[in-house]
């Protein structure tokens, strides 16, 4: 269902009255055409004596761009209305879904089966293929829930030194054999030495322990996603992408939700639907066949 003024005023009410005890003051409620954001709590903060800021001004914003199931507008409705909680009493969390908020989510969920998450699951609209498509650095993330989620990271990646020597072809072809030959084995070299690079910057992840079943089953898919890879072997990884990779694991891992982060350089058109971030927050695209993107992905080895 498309979210209606009415049903968002209504369902506001009843979850006040039946998750917050009535203790939220009525608020504004507006609706937008929203691409990358499901809703959003918005409110403009001021300073007070010794320091200490005052919230006001709250706003709650909900897309109208999705046709959506019911449960998960009335989710969306939910997360929103815990930022507003957490702001209209003036308390301050770890970070934007920091430790009030995880907590407030996980009651929610246990105590009345409801589907609260960090980031709001949907489908994005599809986005063309550009001609000059460049491989992608995309995040595939299991969580302990059973879901799978994706990210898609900025990344400098370059092709080998070989490849860019084949898909560029100069005027070296007209010149004598001798010539040709000396500037083949600069190449191999420079792309040795790329990769030597690579190898060395490489290091062992530390993954965290999970139970026998969930692993084999984490095993299994990665296997099945491995099988087939592209030309993306020819990709070079920076030092910084190695940074920016660990550093995204390693937050996701350390809230405790996540069972594993799994890194792939993609080519497929499908992941550009996704906004491209050093954040720490994963999309649930709604999509049966999400694995089969990453058929032709490499897997990186970290």
């Amino acid at each position: 269902m498309i979210a209606t003024q009415d049903f968002l005023v209504k369902r506001f009410e009843t979850f006040n009255h039946a998750y917050f005890d009535g203790a939220l003051p009525p608020v504004p409620i507006k609706l937008g055409r929203a691409v990358r954001s499901l809703g959003s709590c918005t409110y403009k903060k001021r300073r007070k004596l010794f320091g200490k800021q005052e919230y006001y001004d709250f706003c709650l914003h909900i897309s109208t761009r999705y046709d959506l199931p019911e449960d998960e507008l009335e989710d969306i409705l939910l997360h929103e209305m815990i930022h507003y909680e957490i702001l209209v009493n003036q308390r301050q969390d770890t970070s934007a879904h920091g430790r009030l908020f995880r907590a407030r989510m996980k009651q929610f969920n246990e105590q009345y089966g409801r589907h609260i998450s960090v980031s709001h699951r949907h489908a994005l609209p599809p986005v063309a293929a550009p001609k000059d498509l460049k491989p992608q650095l995309v995040a595939l993330v299991h969580m302990k829930d059973g879901r799978i989620g994706v990210k898609r990271l900025p990344a400098n990646l370059r092709r080998s030194a070989s490849q860019r020597s084949e898909s560029q072809p100069t005027d070296r072809q007209q010149r004598g054999a001798g010539q040709t030959s000396k500037r083949q084995s600069e190449s191999q070299k420079r792309s040795a030495g790329h990769m030597s690079q690579r190898q060395s910057m490489s290091q062992p992840g530390d993954w965290q322990e999970m139970d026998s079943r969930q692993n084999d089953t984490l095993q299994a898919d990665r296997q099945a996603l491995g099988s087939r890879q592209n030309d993306t072997q020819q990709i070079v990884l920076q030092r910084s992408d190695l940074l920016r990779m660990n550093a995204y694991r390693r937050g996701l891992l350390r809230s405790g939700e996540v069972a594993s982060v799994d890194f792939y350089i993609n080519n497929d058109p499908y992941f550009l639907r996704f906004p491209k971030s050093s954040a720490l927050n994963i999309f649930f695209p709604a999509d049966p066949d999400l694995l089969t993107h990453f058929s032709t992905a490499r897997l990186l080895q970290l």
